[in-house]
């Protein structure tokens, strides 16, 4: 029987590691231990998971965790990593790898897991199904028992992974799923009850806009329980000038937006692909409480959806000024038609009362919508509320003249129309450009289509001010001049010698 070695200091552990036949050795024994730290690389992948291992043993439980990393750092490498060493460490283990969706594992997840177990022992290697691989460990005493990787592709079916049970998650570019929240919540959150150490991790590159769940919600809350950290570029030793200088090429300068937010993590959205760019620099200037004037028509523009927002704006076009204004908003999803007509009947008796704006106001006040015709006569029908349809033609027209006139500040918009001004301030388009990214904090940017239906149907040229005011003259009392005649020939009326002066 081979005596076993004992190595008491890291003098002894160098020495006898100089000996190949000893590493080898080492290396299949730490494979059935299912460790893997030493393949990680010293600095950055070390230290996030000496903060997952740490913070895990001082407040245990599936409360994500979330890894900011700069491109390259080799986040997908490491957590399938850690899936691997999790799954040969113990037996009936289901560890899910969640993506945005199942093409990524093509790109990601395959080639990742193939160079995690290079040099794996033959019997230890895992067996792949589709997208599940499945570990077995001699050293288990259940030979039958297994433990599993599974890949799951969320923004194709937000129910991808569901199961009776898991005991640990990793979602990989989180900030890129479309249905984040709604997984966590409803698929994952219920799988961790019973299981043995959960633990969840949320990864990502920064996302192009700061809208995202995972930007908005989820990494304030790992703040607030110290479960959040962040490897930049520029703080990782790891991040070698060669790394540095190829990105250069492809991402751009250091001062570039592209480089702030993929390699120094900053929250920054992209301008290119904000769908109303120009609002950045116009937001100090239309964002105000604007007085209404005396004489207006108010205006109502609603986008209706039901899974999708409904975003309904309320305003007028201040005629003098040449302005659209937004005063007010509703903006609700999941309510019939029978909700939203109770909703916009209270909005409009507080905004457009005809005790409080007149009675011809009221009168003229028009409401347009982009639903279907079926939605807009029920509205009419039997609700009260008749809606004429929105000018959907030419998109891309409709969103030029938008930009245009955030950009000329042809709009102002009152400060409480908080969902509208965040859709300006964070709306993107998708990668194709066609469409606007969808998700749980922007919506649909319903609010940004609402206000450009709005815009194109404004009432630019009809003056709200009641014809007979227009035409009244103001008359000077004739009390206030006495006309003195002529004398000798002579004029001697002041009035007269004034305007011969003049």
């Amino acid at each position: 029987m081979t005596e076993p070695i004992i190595i008491s200091s890291d003098l002894e552990a160098r020495e006898h590691c100089k000996d190949p036949e000893f590493r080898a050795l080492l290396r299949r024994e730490l494979w059935y231990q299912g460790n893997f730290e030493h393949a990680l690389r010293p600095h950055g992948q070390a230290q996030v998971h000496k903060f997952i291992e740490d913070t895990q043993k001082k407040a245990p439980g599936p409360r994500p965790f979330c890894a900011e990393t700069h491109r390259r750092w080799g986040k997908s490498h490491y957590f399938l990593a850690r899936g691997v060493g999790r799954c040969l460490r113990l037996p009936g283990q289901r560890f899910i790898y969640a993506l945005p969706t199942k093409e990524d594992a093509k790109d990601i997840v395959i080639p990742n897991l193939s160079r995690v177990i290079e040099g794996c022992p033959a019997e230890l290697r895992p067996k792949k199904s589709g997208l599940t691989w499945t570990f077995q460990n001699p050293r288990w005493k259940d030979k039958e028992a297994v433990s599993t990787i599974e890949v799951a592709g969320i923004n194709s079916d937000k129910d991808a992974g569901r199961g009776g049970g898991c005991d640990e998650v990793v979602v990989d570019e989180a900030g890129y799923v479309l249905n984040l929240e709604y997984w966590l919540r409803e698929v994952a959150g219920p799988q961790f009850v019973g299981r043995y150490n959960a633990t969840c991790s949320l990864i990502s590159s920064t996302p192009k806009t700061m809208s995202h769940p995972y930007i908005q919600k989820y990494i304030p809350e790992a703040k607030a329980f110290n479960r959040y950290i962040r490897i930049r570029g520029s703080d990782n030793p790891d991040f070698t000038p060669a790394d540095r200088d190829i990105l250069h090429q492809i991402v751009g300068p250091e001062d570039s937006i592209a480089w702030r937010r993929e390699i120094e993590c900053e929250h920054i959205t992209d301008e290119e692909d904000m769908i109303v760019p120009e609002f950045t620099c116009s937001k100090a200037e239309i964002v105000k409480k604007i007085r209404r004037p005396d004489f207006f028509y108010p205006d109502i523009c609603a986008d209706v959806g039901y899974a999708d927002y409904t975003h309904i704006l309320f305003g007028y076009v201040h005629f003098t000024e040449q302005k659209l204004i937004i005063e007010d908003e509703i903006w609700v999803h999941y309510r019939t038609l029978g909700e939203l007509a109770d909703l916009i009947h209270r909005a409009e008796n507080e905004l457009y009362n005809p005790k409080d704006i007149g009675e011809e106001p009221y009168k003229r006040l028009r409401r347009v919508a982009d639903a279907t015709p079926i939605d807009l006569e029920t509205l009419a029908r039997d609700h009260g509320l008749p809606f004429g349809a929105a000018a959907k033609h030419n998109a891309d027209a409709t969103i030029a003249q938008l930009r245009t006139a955030i950009q000329e500040r042809t709009i102002m918009i009152h400060p409480r129309c908080k969902q509208l001004l965040y859709q300006l301030e964070n709306g993107i388009w998708n990668e194709r450009r066609t469409d606007f990214v969808r998700n749980e904090t922007l919506g649909h940017c319903d609010g940004i289509k609402a206000l450009s239906y709005m815009l194109r149907m404004a009432r630019w040229r009809i003056n709200p001010k009641p014809a007979e005011m227009s035409h009244t003259r103001q008359t000077v009392s004739s009390s206030k001049f006495k006309y003195i005649p002529p004398s000798s020939g002579r004029s001697d009326n002041p009035i007269v010698r004034a305007l011969r002066r003049g």
